[in-house]
């Protein structure tokens, strides 16, 4: 096992135990600098740990908060030899006591944010993006080279990055659950007062069914404002693509119109594809309430070829996928709807170089692209969310063959794909 600790640490697992001892203080939690304060750390502590074990194949970085697990620790390294070559991470959780009831949560939400929700009961050893807090990896990516670094562009955890250039898979293993210690220690008086802020929350959010929201570009009046994602949402990305006036935009997973909206301000045309008949309501008084009348709508779903499928329902819209997950974020079932699948060719959008093709489609990214042939032909700038490495590869792929430059932005759980 390999740590960075300030004082020299103890720990009852049968592991060997590597420490970096620095007693240098940290940056405060939440910065930049902290992150990139640890991940050096990290660095030193896994080079002292490949000079003290020259003949060690497989490492475990583990926080000193799961130290005094050793019985969850063993049982990780154990997993691990049934599944490497791979980083394999133990699962982390914590008590949130910050109301009246307490509740068992998911710890490493910014490392992992797919598991945020994630029931405490759930088992299994599941693929993901990246690991933090506890696991195993093999000694062969630290020999080629890999370390733990943080570029200026990639505002996240030193775990992340280092996952992601292992190019090897990544999984989590919910049979070991470790424990995180909790950060707030709340007296029962405000224990109580934020239970009671959450109850008022939640009741105004069911009976507020209009009012005004910001994005990035306007004051917009929403229908159901606080059941869906806010006009904030990706707003950073939405200044990398939107300024620039452009001819049309074509918006594949429009939702309840985040992008739409403000898209209607810069492009002359915009087309808006929701297959979920109840988002398509929310989707269209947004426009009518704003007076926005340059976007057309349309209630298909985009893929490779024309079909019928049947679109999962989540407690938010944004999640809704024709994909079975065994969870998203902390989605769960509300329901199914048959929708009809078309393909983006067969609408013969009039799409040039200065148009804008945004596709959010929780992991149908691909099937999208595959039934857009001809309309890449011109060459439309495009902007894909992804979720998964092997997603992210075949849309790059696409998009090399199409001639397009590629731009990529990572962060926890996703990746963003620019083509011009």
């Amino acid at each position: 096992m390999v740590t960075v600790a300030s004082e020299q640490p103890q720990s009852d697992s049968r592991i060997p135990l590597v420490a970096y001892v620095d007693s240098e203080k940290a940056p405060p939690r939440g910065e930049m600098a902290r992150a990139r304060f640890v991940a050096t750390r990290r660095n030193f502590a896994i080079e002292k740990a490949l000079r003290l074990y020259p003949q060690a194949t497989d490492f475990m970085m583990v926080d000193t908060y799961f130290l005094n697990q050793p019985q969850q620790l063993d049982r990780l390294a154990l997993d691990y030899e049934s599944v490497k070559p791979c980083i394999l991470g133990a699962s982390t959780w914590w008590t949130d006591n910050r109301t009246i009831l307490k509740k068992t949560k998911f710890w490493d939400t910014w490392v992992t944010p797919l598991y945020d929700g994630a029931s405490f009961s759930m088992q299994g050893i599941v693929e993901t993006s990246a690991v933090g807090g506890c696991y195993c990896l093999p000694r062969s990516i630290i020999e080629n080279g890999l370390r733990y670094e943080l570029p200026e562009a990639w505002q996240m955890s030193e775990h992340v990055p280092f996952c992601r250039g292992s190019h090897l898979p990544v999984y989590i293993d919910f049979n070991v659950k470790l424990f995180h210690p909790s950060p707030f220690t709340y007296s029962t008086r405000k224990r109580a007062f934020i239970t009671a802020k959450k109850l008022a929350i939640k009741l105004r959010n069911r009976l507020v069914t209009k009012a005004y929201r910001w994005s990035p570009y306007h004051l917009w009046r929403l229908y159901k404002p606080f059941q869906n994602l806010s006009m904030m949402h990706e707003a950073w990305l939405k200044k990398k693509v939107l300024e620039a006036s452009g001819t049309t935009f074509v918006d594949v997973g429009a939702n309840i119109g985040t992008w739409g909206l403000d898209a209607s301000l810069y492009f002359d045309d915009v087309h808006e594809f929701e297959p979920d008949p109840k988002t398509m309501i929310i989707l269209q008084k947004n426009f009518a309430m704003n007076n926005r009348h340059n976007a057309t709508f349309y209630p298909y779903a985009l893929g490779a070829e024309r079909a019928w499928k049947r679109l999962r329902r989540y407690q938010f819209s944004g999640w809704n996928s024709t994909l079975e997950r065994p969870i998203i974020q902390e989605a769960k079932l509300k329901g199914e709807v048959v929708i009809p699948i078309r393909t983006l060719d067969s609408f013969n959008l009039q799409l040039d170089p200065k148009s804008v093709v945004k596709i959010d489609t929780e992991g149908n990214e691909v099937n999208v692209l595959e039934g857009a042939t001809n309309s890449l032909k011109a060459h439309p700038q495009l902007v894909i969310e992804t979720h998964s490495e092997p997603n992210i590869q075949a849309c790059k792929n696409i998009m090399a063959e199409n001639k397009y430059e590629i731009e990529e932005i990572w962060i926890p759980g996703q990746t963003y794909l620019i083509g011009r």
